[in-house]
């Protein structure tokens, strides 16, 4: 099979000649060219692709009828707070979640991240001890002082210190390789139910994964999930009902433990708000735009606002 050219650059005014040109209505060129500007015409593609008519044929080379720029961009806000939301989630997930990790096993000792005997998976712990390794000096080379002090003082780098070189990724994978009973007791000093503990690890996956979606401004909102969470030990019901392979069921685990390390969290209500503000209005009239609908992200408008509900009243 041969390979396509390469697409030709096109101008702002190019770029706007061939939006109308598929069908979107633009109604303020000025402002229209500003954002793409500003955006780039290829960030705003992944939201483009939302309104790609596949009905007629399976090009998708025009827009839905009705379609407008001002819908896109408007789109493209929602997301933008969407992924700004959940970062604050995941900022405070990852720092309760790593003080932990430094805690139980700087307990054990001080660089127990090294002990091959903590770990039930040898070679994934051995693998992560070689970007372990990169990650410090990767620190060093940046002049961080708490690495750079250690190193020319001490013999080693006690977990406490060393963990603030760690990503979300490096987080996710020391807790996975983990034997499950040093899990089940992070969990439970977590006020997490133990049972749930060997669990944690998918979750943890599955929040660096939207956690790398987010800090990379790519498209959140209907995005497909790479590495599902293992929704096994969770007492909440309505949790089983939902698209798995979707956002909303991570925005049910990102509330679940915000509230469990913070009960009095406004972050589910701002999460419920936000949601009052999806920009996309329902067109019943045109079945195919049932792709714009917020039931998208994995649930009904009407089951996501009933599940933060309940979740907000659970203990």
């Amino acid at each position: 099979m041969s390979k396509k050219t390469v697409k030709p650059w096109l101008s702002i005014s190019e770029q706007i000649a061939l939006l109308t040109s598929r069908g979107m209505s633009i109604y303020d060129e000025g402002r229209a060219a500003r954002y793409l500007s500003s955006i780039g015409y290829y960030r705003l593609s992944g939201y483009l692709y939302c309104f790609r008519d596949f009905s007629s044929d399976n090009t998708g080379n025009s827009f839905y009828p009705g379609t407008t720029f001002e819908e896109l961009i408007n789109l493209y806000i929602f997301d933008k707070k969407l992924r700004l939301l959940a970062m604050d989630a995941l900022e405070r997930i990852e720092v309760m979640v790593r003080a932990e990790v430094c805690n139980y096993l700087g307990r054990i000792s001080p660089t127990a991240h090294k002990s091959s005997v903590l770990f039930h998976n040898r070679k994934g712990h051995k693998d992560w001890l070689v970007r372990h390794k990169v990650l410090i000096t990767d620190a060093k080379r940046a002049n961080n002082a708490a690495i750079t002090h250690y190193i020319e003082e001490y013999h080693d780098i006690p977990i406490w210190v060393v963990a603030e070189t760690w990503n979300f990724g490096t987080l996710s994978k020391i807790y996975d390789y983990l034997h499950s009973k040093h899990q089940d007791r992070i969990a439970a000093n977590l006020n997490i139910d133990k049972s749930v503990g060997k669990h944690i690890a998918t979750h943890l996956r599955a929040f660096n994964y939207i956690r790398n979606v987010s800090s990379h401004h790519a498209r959140l909102w209907n995005t497909n999930i790479i590495g599902r969470p293992s929704l096994k030990g969770m007492s909440d019901e309505c949790w089983k009902q939902s698209n798995i392979n979707k956002s909303f069921v991570i925005f049910c685990l990102m509330y679940k433990y915000v509230k469990t390390f913070n009960p009095n969290s406004t972050w589910g209500g701002r999460f419920l708000q936000l949601l009052d503000e999806f920009p996309i209005e329902k067109n019943n009239q045109y079945e195919a735009r049932r792709t714009l609908e917020l039931s998208q992200m994995g649930a009904t408008e009407e089951e996501i606002k009933a599940y933060f509900e309940f979740l907000s009243n659970s203990k």
